[in-house]
């Protein structure tokens, strides 16, 4: 359990400091793109677990990755899409409902995230 906190702590600060840092240069992309930007957020979990999929299976055979390997391919881009949603965040609300927003995600995803092995070994503890 102390790693899954560690990693989704690391993961939120890492989040927040791009999404600060990203912001100045997507403000004008995310305000025009508004509508399209809450449509992809509607469907992203979907779309993290197929691309996640696809990109293992093309690796797979290329440079024979491990059983572990597909968490890590999910972990980045889950990081890719929660640095975009706080750079996307900040544009319609302030930082801190941003980071608040962002820490409840991570809770949620602490309490109901059992795809892997890793978390299914964490709950058995």
């Amino acid at each position: 359990m102390k790693k899954e906190l560690v990693l989704r702590f690391f993961r939120i600060v890492v989040c927040i400091t791009l999404g600060v840092s990203l912001f100045p240069y997507l403000e004008e992309f995310i305000n025009t793109y508004y509508d399209e930007i809450s449509l992809f957020f509607c469907f992203s979990a979907l779309i993290v677990l197929n691309l996640t999929k696809v990109i293992y299976s093309f690796f797979r055979k290329t440079l024979k990755l491990n059983s572990n390997s597909i968490e890590y391919i999910h972990y980045f881009i889950r990081l890719l899409l929660l640095t975009f949603f706080v750079t996307y965040s900040m544009a319609a609300i302030d930082f801190e409902w941003t980071v608040i927003l962002l820490i409840g995600i991570e809770l949620l995803g602490i309490f109901f995230n059992t795809e892997f092995k890793r978390n299914n070994e964490y709950i058995k503890e």
